[in-house]
């Protein structure tokens, strides 16, 4: 449906005139690729609001939409908007993988306790579900959806989160945790005040790596650096993807 107005000069044309003379907030439908900070889940949101609008436009152009009479697919979009606030959070330089596993532990949290809401009835949580739910609405699908992203959202993660403990907590992590070989280098960290009152002081777990002495740590730094690497390389692979997908995309605007 969007890709037939917005593919369409003159049906986009006819759909903002549309929507002024409805006297409506919005003038425009988005596209979610002409603004690369204009994501898909606020795209999807604008078409949300926009729904009975393009349904009606549809009709008059002779094309209807039958999907849009049915509210069913629409009950998704909380999730989408939720997925999509944590997409944000996750982006960005100077985050480190540590950063984005306390990001997900968060996440899945929230998805545990959006569940128990859910099965209470309470969509607190969900305003699109609570805007289209019925006095007898079962919601008992949505929060098979909900669980089926607890149990498997960054599960992988889950197997590192000690060494992500070991690494981003050196002077309160449980000594029993830690590799034998490691155990007295982390005794003899937790007594060196000078570099505990300096982590104390700058939080930043980068900034301390930089003036931990490496021939004292070298594991220790060996370890730190194979976990920070991580989040940092994959960063810049989608910075360098973006920049190529915004260039085709400018060369395609400039060739049309």
């Amino acid at each position: 449906t969007v890709n037939f107005i917005q593919n369409h000069g003159l049906k986009r044309k006819q759909f903002r005139t549309f929507l002024v003379e409805l006297d409506n907030e919005y003038d425009e439908l988005s596209y979610h690729t002409e603004l690369r900070w204009f994501s898909r889940a606020k795209a999807v949101d604008r078409f949300f609001h926009l729904r009975e609008e393009i349904r009606l436009f549809m009709d008059k152009v002779g094309h209807s939409v039958p999907e849009l009479d049915d509210n069913n697919w629409t009950k998704d979009l909380d999730i989408i908007n939720h997925l999509n606030t944590l997409n944000t959070i996750l982006q960005g330089k100077h985050k480190t993988v540590v950063d984005l596993f306390d990001t997900i532990r968060s996440f899945k949290m929230k998805l545990n306790f959006w569940i128990t809401r859910l099965e209470s009835d309470n969509t607190d949580h969900f305003p699109k579900l609570r805007f289209l739910s019925t006095s007898d609405s079962n919601h008992e699908c949505y929060v098979s959806i909900l669980r089926s992203l607890y149990e498997e959202f960054f599960e992988d993660l889950a197997s590192l989160e000690t060494d992500f403990s070991i690494i981003s907590l050196p002077f309160l992590v449980d000594l029993e945790t830690v590799h034998a070989d490691l155990q007295l280098k982390f005794i003899d960290l937790r007594c060196d005040r000078a570099l505990k009152l300096y982590f104390e002081q700058t939080r930043n777990i980068l900034e301390f790596y930089k003036v931990l002495p490496q021939e004292k740590y070298p594991r220790l730094h060996r370890s730190a650096a194979r976990i920070l690497a991580m989040f940092g390389s994959t960063y810049s692979c989608e910075q360098l993807f973006s920049v190529f997908k915004t260039n085709k995309f400018s060369e395609q605007k400039f060739l049309r």
